[in-house]
């Protein structure tokens, strides 16, 4: 059986990120940066990798 690899704290804080950046261009590409960096105040730890 194949032993599961777990991501570090930084690779999930790396992937969360730009999965909502990714989000955020194809939901409202004008308002992108906004969204984003409200997204990544009101939910820190999140995307913090915790």
């Amino acid at each position: 059986m194949k032993q599961i690899r777990r991501w570090s704290t930084e690779r999930k804080e790396q992937e969360r990120k730009l999965n909502l950046e990714r989000r955020g261009m194809k939901v409202a590409p004008l308002f992108a940066d906004e969204l984003i960096a409200r997204e990544l105040e009101k939910r820190h730890d999140y995307f913090k990798g915790k």
